[in-house]
């Protein structure tokens, strides 16, 4: 399955694996579907960002939120609003 990966989600993957690390950052839906089937913990952007938020690494989640948008991450509005709720 990770050959049909790109391969920046093949290399983390196998990476992650091969330093038995405890988290992967990684978007693509079937780059984390193949890290779990690896036993491999992930985490989204927007997940280490909430939580960078509650831990108070990042203040302004808004703003950041905007940056991301304007950069052409794309999230739906109800996405957007569930992450500003605390």
């Amino acid at each position: 399955m990770l050959s049909l990966l790109d391969k920046g989600e093949e290399y983390a993957i196998i990476l992650a694996y091969e330093q038995k690390a405890d988290l992967l950052l990684i978007d693509d839906l079937a780059g984390r579907r193949a890290a779990s089937m690896h036993d491999i913990n992930v985490i989204g952007t927007l997940g280490f960002l909430k939580t960078m938020h509650k831990k108070g690494r990042i203040r302004n989640l808004k703003s950041v939120l905007e940056d991301l948008k304007k950069q052409g991450l794309w999230m739906n509005e109800d996405l957007y609003k569930l992450m500003l709720e605390d």
